[in-house]
């Protein structure tokens, strides 16, 4: 099973985060969503630093920050790490 992408993770980070402040309003989403990213962090590369820093999270603004600081749109580890090296692979392609 191939993880998510950071972009992917990015994406759904942000997505599940708007659709919270539209139903539960800015305050609830922030708390919500510090523990979504805690349980999401585990598919990220550096996921233990990435946890920690939501764990710190106590408003909307910081958990937003840790997003754009490990979540990149333009990540140099888009390629997820348990995808392996396809010279070996001998199937069609087809």
């Amino acid at each position: 099973v191939l993880e998510p992408t950071i972009s992917e993770q990015r994406e759904a980070l942000l997505h599940h985060f708007d659709y919270s402040m539209v139903i539960h309003g800015e305050q609830r989403a922030g708390r919500m969503m510090r523990k979504f990213g805690i349980k999401f962090s585990h598919h990220h590369p550096e996921g233990e630093q990435v946890r920690k820093q939501f764990i710190n999270c106590s408003n909307s603004r910081q958990w937003r920050d840790v997003i754009d600081q490990y979540y990149l749109e333009d990540s140099s580890e888009e390629t997820p790490s348990s995808v392996t090296d396809d010279s070996s692979y001998s199937g069609s392609m087809a």
